[in-house]
């Protein structure tokens, strides 16, 4: 029957002998996937993954990605099936497949980066946590300007000099005249006495220029506001002592009468 293109009366004449799998094999070949889906019910199906496979990629590539899911997820195509989340941008339905993924690390890396490149920077550093890279879980946070997360990734693991690396970022954006955001930086590094430095270096030299009163002393506000979210914060940096930032700002009010 097969042979006259009478593939309904052949699909019977298998089924009746019971022979299912000559029936899909004949739908298979035909590339009728609706039928091969139809004919194969679900217990066979889960013993079938090459015709999950088929039916799966046949749905995602007619944009079906719901149906595309269900099918490749009985063809455990863990690849295939990120894909198809990413597709329809379901987040939260990655984020709760990433949690039964708990052996297959390609398919863990590869979630991971698809949450840092569309900027879920914290998801992705959840997985490369659960895979104990934490020298990625770290470049992941620096990436996304998370720098609390990445100062206490780093200091649970001992690998990377955070400090020194976040340092290197504020001294940038100093240079480059973006004080406010090195103090933003300062601040979710938990660097607070980075960030009193810089606000008085900066006034030190917007004073030299003679320029309006009224912002420096604002200025050196903000650096007492800095220095006592520290103490609020954190321990206290002894390299920046109480007294030591009142003798600087007394020498700055002594050369504001001056100025007077």
């Amino acid at each position: 029957m097969t042979l006259f293109k009478n593939y309904k009366e052949a699909e019977n004449i298998y089924l009746s002998i019971n022979r299912k799998d000559l029936a899909i094999n004949q739908w298979k070949l035909i590339g009728d996937y609706l039928k091969l889906q139809n004919i194969s019910d679900e217990t066979f199906n889960k013993n079938m993954p090459e015709i999950n496979h088929i039916v799966g990629n046949h749905y995602a590539d007619h944009r079906k990605w719901k149906e595309a899911i269900y099918y490749l997820e009985m063809a455990k195509d863990n690849s295939r099936i990120i894909d198809c989340y990413y597709s329809i941008q379901d987040f939260e339905g990655l984020k709760k497949y990433s949690n039964e993924l708990s052996n297959d690390k390609n398919s863990l890396l590869k979630i991971a980066d698809i949450f840092q490149k569309s900027g879920m920077y914290l998801q992705s550093v959840e997985i490369y946590q659960k895979l104990q890279d934490f020298d990625k879980a770290i470049s992941v946070c620096i990436s996304g300007n998370l720098w609390k997360y990445a100062y206490n990734l780093a200091k649970q693991s001992n690998l990377v000099d955070i400090k020194s690396l976040l340092s290197k970022n504020v001294n940038f954006l100093v240079n480059s005249g973006q004080l406010f955001e090195a103090i933003s930086l300062c601040k979710e590094g938990g660097i607070y006495q980075e960030a009193v430095k810089f606000v008085l270096d900066f006034t030190e030299k917007y004073r030299q220029n003679c320029r309006s009163l009224t912002t420096i002393k604002k200025l050196y506000v903000l650096a007492g506001f800095l220095f006592n979210e520290q103490k609020s914060v954190i321990n206290f940096d002894k390299k920046i002592s109480r007294l030591e930032l009142l003798k600087v700002w007394m020498k700055k009010i002594v050369g504001w009468q001056a100025m007077k």
